[in-house]
């Protein structure tokens, strides 16, 4: 029987699939094959090949040929990402199972506000050896709220702090691939690097034309700095995914200013490396990412966090009080804040941005150190 499901489960699958979704509710249906997953798994740990749909079986099989499942940083575990909340516990889950050793690196937990939510994420990370959080106290806080007490926990930072970053010759080189040649020319007193996310639902928005009064401040703040720092502007990216694209937006910053001629998009697509290098070349940066603010802080440029909702804004926070840099951080939503309250933040910044900048170095050697904690126990787990 069970040679010819898996023969024919490509279109047993199928037909059960239609079937629950006309009679019972998507819910249920979901929940039927979250269960029905781990089931495969505990059978797969006893030996028995029991048939589940072919990217169920990779994920299965790829567990158990594993020493260690390393999470590597993400704020996913959260309700307002209540998919990939899913998909983050149960393969915590599935990794048990198979008696695999789990690691969560550089996390940012919650907000978890949905009872099941918080039974799946308690029953996962209490299955983690070692959970380090990208802020500090909130995550540790939401996370010992909903009584996870298993694993070993620490507030250490997000593991992008250590990544490398180019020579400035290798950063020019990108630019011109842009079409940047005159903008390098530009005579200016101040590089100013600017951000904006395009991942509509983390920012509470359906539709990127929705993001209307986003674009017109940051372009008001750029018209700014030109006129009063002779800036030339950098707005960089650093999601190109066709759901969080941040260039259209960029684009519709630059298309707002008045003196768009001393602003460039990076349009071309990079890596984190070349993110961050980029990023490294600004006197300020002012951007509504995660981790364009984490590339700015571990690059010693002073930076502004600005954004809109409460997942976004946590963690937004979470970067900059562990540089004790908090005034940084801009509490209002980006969409109801008056650009004369963020000018005066802008103004400080640039008014301390040597002390700030030598803070940044400080902090970011000392938090680097302590972010490799959870690659050092997975080294002593490979090795044992």
């Amino acid at each position: 029987i069970i040679s010819f499901l898996n023969e024919n489960k490509k279109y047993i699958y199928r037909i059960i699939g239609k079937i629950f979704n006309r009679l019972y509710p998507k819910k249920l249906f979901f929940f039927i094959r979250f269960v029905w997953f781990l089931i495969v798994v505990k059978l797969y740990s006893l030996k028995i090949r029991f048939p589940i749909n072919n990217k169920a079986e990779n994920v299965i099989k790829e567990l158990a040929e594993a020493d260690l499942l390393f999470n590597n940083g993400g704020g996913n575990i959260n309700t307002l990402l209540s998919g990939e909340l899913y998909k983050q516990t149960i393969t915590i889950f599935a990794a048990s199972i198979l008696k695999v050793p789990v690691i969560l690196s550089g996390q940012t937990i919650g907000p978890i506000t949905n009872r099941l939510h918080a039974f799946l994420v308690k029953k996962a990370l209490d299955k983690a050896e070692l959970i380090t959080f990208r802020d500090r106290g909130i995550s540790m806080g939401r996370t010992k709220k909903i009584g996870v007490c298993r694993a070993v926990m620490k507030d250490t930072a997000d593991d992008a702090v250590s990544l490398p970053f180019l020579t400035k010759n290798k950063v020019e080189k990108l630019i011109i691939e842009n079409n940047g040649s005159r903008w390098l020319e530009l005579a200016a007193d101040l590089i100013a690097i600017i951000n904006m996310n395009g991942y509509l639902l983390a920012m509470g928005k359906t539709d990127v034309n929705d993001f209307g009064m986003e674009t017109q401040l940051l372009s008001t703040i750029a018209d700014q700095l030109v006129k009063q720092y002779n800036a030339k502007i950098l707005l960089v990216p650093t999601d190109y995914h066709s759901t969080a694209d941040d260039r259209p937006l960029l684009n519709n910053v630059k298309n707002n200013m008045k003196s768009k001629e001393r602003a460039l998009v990076i349009e071309k697509e990079y890596d984190a490396v070349q993110y961050k290098s980029l990023i490294g070349l600004g006197d300020i940066a002012i951007g509504a990412r995660y981790h364009f603010n984490v590339f700015a802080t571990s690059m010693g440029v002073p930076c502004i966090g600005i954004a809109n909702g409460i997942y976004q804004k946590t963690k937004l926070k979470g970067i900059m009080e562990l540089y004790n840099l908090s005034y940084c951080f801009i509490k209002e939503d980006m969409d109801k804040v008056e650009f004369a309250f963020v000018w005066n933040i802008v103004e400080n910044v640039l008014k301390n941005r040597d002390q700030i900048s030598s803070q940044l170095k400080k902090t970011t050697i000392k938090i680097q150190k302590r972010s490799l904690m959870t690659i050092q126990r997975a080294v002593e787990i490979l090795s044992s």
